[in-house]
């Protein structure tokens, strides 16, 4: 499977998970990465997109560290969208 198919099956898995219809996570997909970053309202959230990411890594890594999602405040919310 190409990068690009790969990260457009992410990006569509994580459009269609309905806890995370407020979130904005970007996708990049490499050779041997998928990298994730964007905003949550919440660590559930991070956490559900992070174990969306896994189920479809494959061969390539996918690891916390990698994952710059960031989770926003209450008072931070509306503005992070």
């Amino acid at each position: 499977m190409s990068n690009d198919q790969l990260k457009a099956q992410i990006e569509n898995a994580l459009r269609n998970e309905p806890t995370l219809s407020n979130a904005n996570v970007a996708v990049s997909v490499t050779d041997s990465n998928i990298d994730l970053s964007g905003t949550v309202p919440t660590s559930n959230d991070k956490q559900t997109a992070e174990r969306i990411a896994q189920s479809y890594s494959g061969n390539r890594q996918m690891s916390e560290s990698r994952s710059t999602i960031h989770c926003a405040t209450a008072s931070e919310w509306p503005s992070a969208i």
